[in-house]
């Protein structure tokens, strides 16, 4: 072949190549992204085993700690000593003026883009709300996998959090007319009137061609906020010089009042961040100027580190656990006061209070937190007993993850899985009844040889008497082999070492996950461990309440074996005055009186004389509580003073506009209870004698005016009746009647 035709062959190929260019082995350089997490100094935060994530200290010039690892903000070009008024704006600054990345994006210790393919429930603002977080939580929003969360980031020049629209997704809030009229009128103390329009006049001097738009985003309706953002490099140029030209020129301007502004007014420059945030989106959507995701931001309520506990003394440790909240923490201190007061010499008390992070920096917790200070106050000095707060989060895996609010908490989960919520343990009393009183030594107890079995406990008399009935009646156990060897679970011995030797822990979490018959906590306790519990003589849990159903139900109901067993007691150790059904309570009774005498000891007594006392009667006069107090008082109390039912707080959503469905005495006690709380809206109440109920508090109508209401009215049909059997009935008749079931749900009205 010629030269020229070599020529000539060569341009060909060269064509060819240029359209089917070869394709490289050598492997892409990894984009490198880097999402900074803004953590406070005040604050030891868990962080998130994900090598995208960067934890970063927010103001860490004003850390004083010693032999903290943690990247700070006030290296290099900074503006950490602005942390009190830029918040988490000083860690985006360094990380625009220090980070090389080709992605760069902003998170909170507690707010993250969710990288789940589903929506995660929430409370408003269209954000996912979980309660802490733990491994599972994580892996729920899909948080913890590198290489979906990179191949996703990769796709898009920015992804940032959804939008949420003023009325609909604000709850609890006062009507607006806009966004900006909604913060005037529901948080004056972020930014005041004068200050929204000197953000207007900066941006319109400075970025005039935002102008428009800011004005048009701030009279709409929709709102971004919250700085929390992954972006390319060039786009977080974009964003940080729009953003920050603008808070440097105001700060120039004296918009800071330090001298009369409060801590929360001093942080304007962070909310006039989230305003200029919102704009700069808002701008640069309308322009299409970038490939944007929008995902959904998650908050995580509890961002403290999981920890181990372990056993508190290193001799003669006597473990005893309880499941706590905020309304049987004080119920709980007269228990443990009465449990020191007939302690063993030489045994030492290490008492585990398991309290769930649900609402964690609420308000309920905060009034939580002042109980518990005051039950460590009454023991300050003593040296054979300790009292620890433990949340178990990163113990129940899947579990953890539920709709907030969820009407099963994750303490119904505690006791079958406490050998592995407390691995460093061997054997523990637990006690999960609000009202025991102990009468003498539980060492003996705790020694108990349980022989070849892991669990000791005593026959369940309600049990037998409300669910088995008598041997006549037909019996609809489906759970265990033997229903007369049901354990009750309010005073539990279990031999923890054992029991982690002969179940695993997956082989029960799976059990809850797959139950398909909504067992209570007691049921699958008794169905997982069925076999393996030792009978103790009802010494140790003895009910102290003997009214007139209990003893017609020893009587009609129990086998004649339990009623003698249980009759023949006459010196019970740890008394349960707990009941199953409101009645008449009597406190000069016998276990009453001494109940009260204990209560007097600790530092929650008036507490618990306003939960018991103070709301239902309210109508008594102010000296009443001056009576309670005498010592020598004795008060017959009504039927709905102790034992009265409890609106389920937890369980239904601020705001939600719910059907009662029941006219009875569960249903007029939630109405009580919601009468001068605003907390929720009372559509209708639900009954099939509308005219026989008696209630003016809301209009009363039958099953067949509930049917044909329409379903966009009502958020919620709670059915307040005592027993799950007949709720569950009722529950079906109204899903074949056409109510959504998504909108239906009961939830146990008995107070614990």
């Amino acid at each position: 072949m010629g030269g020229a035709a070599r020529v000539a062959v060569c341009a060909v190929l060269r064509k060819e190549k240029a359209r089917y260019p070869t394709v490289s082995t050598t492997p892409q350089k990894e984009k490198s992204i880097k999402i900074f997490v803004s953590h406070r100094i005040d604050l030891d935060s868990q962080t998130i085993d994900n090598p995208l994530f960067v934890p970063i200290r927010c103001g860490a010039v004003y850390d004083e700690r010693e032999g903290i690892t943690m990247l700070g903000d006030d290296t290099g070009d900074n503006i950490s000593e602005k942390r009190t008024s830029f918040c988490e704006l000083t860690v985006l600054y360094w990380a625009w003026k220090n980070c090389d990345a080709d992605y760069i994006g902003l998170s909170h210790y507690r707010r993250f883009l969710s990288f789940a393919s589903h929506e995660i429930p929430g409370a408003a603002l269209r954000c996912g709300l979980m309660d802490n977080m733990c491994r599972a939580n994580l892996e729920e929003a899909r948080l913890l996998d590198e290489h979906y969360m990179r191949k996703e980031i990769e796709k898009y020049d920015l992804l940032r959090g959804w939008s949420y629209e003023v009325g609909k997704d604000t709850p609890g809030t006062l009507p607006a007319r806009s966004i900006r009229d909604s913060w005037k009128v529901n948080c004056p103390e972020y930014i005041s009137e004068k200050n929204f329009d000197r953000l207007l006049m900066a941006i319109k001097r400075l970025y005039p061609d935002f102008y428009e738009d800011a004005v048009e985003y701030m009279n709409g309706k929709e709102f971004l906020g919250f700085n929390c953002f992954i972006a390319r490099r060039e786009v977080v140029d974009d964003l940080c010089s729009f953003m920050f030209d603008i808070l440097f020129y105001l700060e120039k301007r004296n918009v800071i009042d330090e001298e009369h502004f409060s801590e929360q007014n001093m942080r304007l420059p962070g909310y006039m961040g989230e305003w200029l945030f919102s704009i700069w989106n808002y701008h640069r959507t309308k322009q299409e100027r970038y490939n944007v995701r929008e995902l959904q931001l998650v908050t995580f309520s509890d961002t403290e580190p999981a920890r181990e506990i372990a056993p508190a003394f290193s001799t003669k440790n006597l473990p005893v656990v309880f499941s706590v909240n905020t309304e049987n923490l004080p119920y709980i201190a007269v228990t443990i006061r009465s449990l020191y007061q007939h302690r063993r010499a030489g045994w030492n008390y290490d008492v585990i209070l398991l309290h769930p992070s649900e609402f964690k920096g609420s308000e309920e917790e905060y009034f939580f937190q002042e109980t518990f200070q005051s039950i460590l106050e009454d023991y300050e000095g003593a040296e054979n007993i300790s009292i620890r707060l433990y949340d178990p989060k990163d113990h129940l895996g899947r579990l953890e993850v539920r709709p907030w609010g969820e009407p099963n908490g994750k303490d119904q989960y505690y006791l079958t899985m406490l050998p592995w919520i407390l691995p460093k343990y061997e054997r523990v009393l637990y006690l999960f009844s609000s009202l025991l009183l102990v009468q003498d030594d539980v060492v003996t107890l705790f020694e108990q040889d349980l022989g070849e079995r892991s669990i000791g406990a005593v026959h369940d008399i309600y049990f037998y008497g409300e669910r088995l009935k008598n041997a006549n009646c037909e019996k609809k156990i489906s759970f265990m082999d033997d229903p007369y060897a049901y354990a009750g679970t309010d005073v539990v011995l279990l031999d923890l070492t054992r029991l982690r030797e002969t179940f695993d822990a997956s082989d029960v979490l799976l059990s809850w996950e797959s139950d398909t018959e909504e067992l209570s906590s007691a049921d699958m306790f008794n169905m997982l461990f069925e076999g393996e519990v030792s009978f103790l003589p009802f010494t140790w849990d003895y009910y102290g309440v003997q009214d007139g159903f209990f003893k017609v139900m020893l009587r009609d109901q129990v086998p004649q074996w339990v009623k003698k067993e249980y009759t023949s007691i006459k010196k019970p150790v740890i008394v349960n005055l707990n009941t199953r059904y409101k009645t008449r309570q009597n406190p000069s009774d016998h276990w009453w009186r001494r109940f009260w005498r204990v209560a007097r000891e600790t530092a929650v007594y008036e507490e618990i004389l306003q939960k018991l006392f103070m709301a239902p009667l309210a109508g008594f006069g102010p000296d009443f509580l001056q009576k309670a107090t005498n010592p020598s008082f004795s008060f017959q109390l009504g039927e709905d003073i102790y034992n009265r039912f409890a609106f389920p707080w937890r369980s239904v959503r601020p705001g939600s506009r719910i059907v009662l469905y029941g006219g009875g005495v569960v249903g007029k006690m939630f109405l009580r209870q919601l009468a001068n709380n605003p907390y929720c809206h009372v559509v209708a109440v639900c009954d099939q004698n509308p005219a026989g109920t008696g209630i003016r508090e809301a209009p009363v109508i039958d099953v067949r005016q509930l049917c044909d209401l329409d379903p966009e009215l009502y958020d919620l049909v709670l059915i307040d009746l005592e027993r799950k059997d007949i709720a569950a009935e009722i529950r079906a008749d109204l899903e074949l009647s056409g109510i959504p079931p998504q909108k239906i749900k009961w939830v146990d009205p008995h107070r614990r």
